[in-house]
């Protein structure tokens, strides 16, 4: 995330196309282009138009997208680091971190009913297996095994 760069986004008439040139799971940085859509069922909470609406308050036309924003009010020109990512996720939620969110958008897939290729592709993990850890979490509620009997 902290080195996406404005030449990696193209926003859409159907929401936007991200490439992410290197990664942790890409080390030779051969890039993948995935989509984001629009959020239909909840447009207050649509990435597609928050990040068009950063991107459009910061003045960022080139260059990092995710910058800092200086004690006056002013965006940096460079990137946010990882550090900096960590505390302000620390900062606004507690109890979360990055591993965190990505296990927590798994398990959410998951109770979803979302098929696992969907997500393995999406979340980009390599192995199934470590990505099927958290169907568990996702399934406590699945069935109630009291209501037979209470």
């Amino acid at each position: 995330m902290v080195s996406l760069d404005m030449k990696d986004i193209n926003f859409t008439r159907d929401g936007l196309r991200l490439t992410i040139a290197k990664s942790k799971t890409d080390q030779t940085g051969e890039g993948e282009t995935f989509g984001v859509n629009y959020c239909r069922k909840d447009p207050d909470v649509c990435p597609v138009k928050a990040l068009k609406a950063w991107v459009a308050a910061a003045g960022i036309s080139s260059g990092p997208v995710f910058r800092a924003i200086n004690r006056h009010g002013n965006v940096q020109d460079g990137a946010l680091n990882d550090k900096t990512v960590e505390r302000i996720i620390r900062h606004y939620a507690p109890e979360c971190s990055g591993h965190s969110l990505r296990a927590g958008f798994v398990t959410d897939q998951y109770a979803a009913g979302t098929p696992e290729a969907v997500i393995a592709e999406r979340s980009r993990h390599e192995s199934r297996v470590v990505m099927g850890s958290y169907r568990r979490e996702a399934n406590v509620f699945a069935f109630d095994y009291l209501s037979a009997v209470l």
